[in-house]
């Protein structure tokens, strides 16, 4: 089930997510396609790789070299 199927099963869940306040529409797209899990192995699976991509991009150095590589995706693009 996608969260987009969740939210039309339970209106409620609507609310939470127009909370996140997301203004892109692809990002809102994204998160609606999203498979809607219970499964607490999977969740803290996900959790995990999400909190470690938070600590790497949190460091000032870290945060240096992903603004150069952003910088040349932009000439690229």
């Amino acid at each position: 089930m996608t969260l987009k199927q969740a939210i039309e099963k339970h209106s409620g869940l609507s609310y939470v997510v127009n909370q996140l306040k997301i203004y892109s529409p692809m990002g809102r797209k994204a998160l609606l396609e999203t498979k809607f899990s219970k499964d607490a192995d999977f969740l803290k699976s996900q959790y995990e790789i999400i909190s470690a991509c938070q600590r790497y991009i949190s460091t000032n150095a870290n945060q240096k070299q992903l603004g150069k590589v952003f910088s040349i995706l932009e000439c690229i693009h």
